[in-house]
């Protein structure tokens, strides 16, 4: 089995202030609404998963989301992306849950 190795990584209870949003093309900008209306959807299936004990959706979920943070300027969702996937990869449900009120916490301070 493969050993984790700990990195700088989403902390869903820390009390930093909320991200400035960093989008890289301003052009990108009239498309947030519409994005961050599917990243709560994500956390909805996210949910759905975990009561579901699916952690293959979790680290599908995971993995599209370290891609979309950073395309958008929001390294923290590239990085709760990051977690969701090592996470659901050794199946600790406790840390979803975790990670998953900290993400919806994420996404109200970001919209």
């Amino acid at each position: 089995m493969s050993k984790l190795v700990k990195t700088a990584s989403f902390q869903p209870n820390s009390a930093a202030p909320a991200p400035a949003n960093n989008t890289p093309d301003p052009a990108l900008g009239a498309l947030l609404p519409a994005y961050f209306e599917r990243r709560a959807a994500d956390a909805r299936l996210l949910a759905a998963a975990l009561a579901e004990h699916d952690y293959a959706q979790i680290a599908a979920i995971g993995h599209r989301l370290k891609g979309l943070g950073s395309t958008y300027g929001h390294d923290a969702i590239s990085e709760a992306g990051r977690d969701f996937e090592a996470a659901a990869a050794v199946r600790d449900g406790p840390r979803v849950q975790s990670l998953l009120e900290g993400y919806i916490q994420l996404l109200a301070e970001l919209h």
